[in-house]
């Protein structure tokens, strides 16, 4: 995600592609997210643009953030480690501690 806020007026566009389609988890891995940009994002004002454009003048303090695809999940989360469930967190790719091991499925 990259966010930001502009301090005068800007004139953007953007080129983006295949924003309407999230990518798919295989093998019981869960789906991605499709990408989106975003006008004032968490507002009232809030608006989706099209992943394509030009020359849309933004006014100074609109703030536009552009969120890319992530990519989806390959197999089930539920049959990994406690190992592997703790190594992501560990290491920023899963915000919060895994399933206690008795709920687990591991192999």
């Amino acid at each position: 995600r990259r966010v930001w806020q502009f301090l005068a007026p800007v004139i953007v566009s953007a080129s983006g592609d295949f924003r309407t389609d999230p990518p798919r988890g295989i093998f019981g891995g869960e789906d991605g997210r499709r990408g989106r940009i975003l006008l004032d994002a968490g507002t009232a004002a809030e608006r989706e643009l099209n992943s394509k454009f030009a020359g849309l003048s933004l006014a100074a303090n609109t703030v536009l953030t552009i969120e890319v695809p992530n990519g989806a999940g390959y197999g089930d989360p539920a049959l990994r480690s406690e190992t592997a469930c703790h190594n992501d967190v560990f290491d920023g790719f899963a915000a919060r501690e895994p399933a206690p091991t008795d709920v687990l499925r591991t192999p």
